[in-house]
């Protein structure tokens, strides 16, 4: 049975979901994509007090910097260089970095992977911040999608079983939430890199964001 904190998160995982098909009355791509991410923003900031969702880039003191972020978490008490409506982060203050997608396919995550790399690598403290990536569709299948993570689709078991045997070819992302669902194979997932075992877990329970604001109810806690 569904408790209550389950259902709050299916509620926000729906207003997402709406506000993602209201938004498809804007004729250009980029302002699509700002509003989506701004309401994620937003629907975030509500629920957690002790962390700031900024946006911008992150730089360190030897003038090494990221490229254009759209969500970035970190503590409340960071210092916010204001830059306009961006932000600039000192890099060892980054807790967390969003990337917000309408459609995701494997060039986008390829393209996020070297940026996850290299935002880590600008990252001199020994807990380097996690990189992940929010998606309201996919471009592909989501069997073809999640080979790269580790999962063949079973057709006896109708399920999405881990291979060890599969190569990872997205090392450097963190995690993937996709509020995509069109059919069976095409479910809703979140997905977590477990380093210790050098392998990501698949959760495919509903409603699937409620991992990802786990995952940001950690960084409230003990920021």
């Amino acid at each position: 049975m569904t408790n209550s904190f389950e259902l709050f998160d299916l509620y926000i995982e729906n207003l997402l979901l709406a506000q993602y098909e209201v938004s498809e009355i804007f004729p250009h791509n980029l302002t699509k994509g700002e509003v989506r991410e701004d309401f994620i923003k937003d629907q975030c900031k509500i629920q957690f007090d002790n962390i700031v969702f900024a946006k911008g880039q992150i730089a360190n003191l030897n003038n090494r910097y990221s490229s254009q972020l759209d969500i970035i978490v970190c503590n409340k008490n960071t210092r916010m260089r204001k830059l306009g409506s961006h932000d600039l982060v000192a890099s060892d203050d980054c807790k967390v970095i969003i990337e917000v997608k309408s459609k995701l396919n494997n060039k986008e995550a390829n393209d996020f992977n070297k940026k996850s790399r290299r935002i880590k690598r600008i990252c001199t403290a020994d807990e380097k911040p996690l990189c992940g990536l929010v998606t309201y569709t996919l471009g592909i299948k989501t069997d073809t999608f999640l080979i790269n993570f580790g999962y063949k689709y079973n057709k006896l078991l109708k399920s999405f079983i881990y291979d060890k045997n599969l190569k990872l070819q997205y090392p450097n992302i963190d995690f993937i939430l996709s509020l995509h669902k069109d059919d069976e194979k095409n479910a809703q997932f979140y997905l977590r890199k477990d380093n210790q075992k050098s392998k990501y877990i698949l959760s495919l329970d509903m409603p699937v964001s409620k991992d990802f604001f786990k995952l940001l109810e950690y960084y409230n806690k003990i920021a």
